[in-house]
């Protein structure tokens, strides 16, 4: 695996275990009724925290044992292949924001569709704004992966 595709799995296997941990979290308070501002800045403030760190130590340990395509310019294909990936994301991250603006333009409709009791509406927009934000890293990610396993 070069060095390039083992950067990106190591950056997509942070996101899915510490956001997973993240919104397990976030379940779990709410199948407790612990919603609170406190509760889930402390979990939020976690997730950064466990993500910065663990991005800088893996991504430095990966580096030391692949220092020789550490150093690679990136060539067309991995351009190609950054380019693809980013309009994947991109086009989640668009539809993502239109369906925010919805739920935020529309409350009636939105009584359905989602709901924390305890929080404020504004927390339950940082969290779908979160979640879309993560769904489309966790996409980019996974295409710029499948393309490099396939070649183009």
């Amino acid at each position: 695996m070069s060095y390039r595709e083992s950067n990106i799995l190591v950056s997509l296997l942070i996101t899915l275990g510490i956001w997973g941990n993240y919104a397990l979290g976030v379940v779990n308070l709410y199948q407790r009724q612990l919603f609170s501002v406190e509760a889930m800045y402390g979990l939020l403030f976690t997730a950064v925290i466990y993500t910065i760190f663990l991005e800088v130590a893996l991504q430095t340990i990966l580096a030391i044992f692949k220092y020789r395509e550490a150093n690679d310019k990136s060539d067309e294909r991995d351009k190609i292949i950054s380019r693809r990936a980013n309009s994947y994301a991109y086009n989640i991250l668009s539809l993502g924001v239109f369906c925010v603006t919805f739920y935020i333009l529309f409350p009636a409709l939105s009584k359905f569709t989602f709901s924390m009791p305890g929080l404020a509406k504004e927390y339950e927009i940082m969290h779908l704004i979160i979640a879309i934000a993560l769904l489309a890293e966790i996409v980019c990610s996974s295409v710029k992966l499948v393309s490099y396993r396939r070649g183009y």
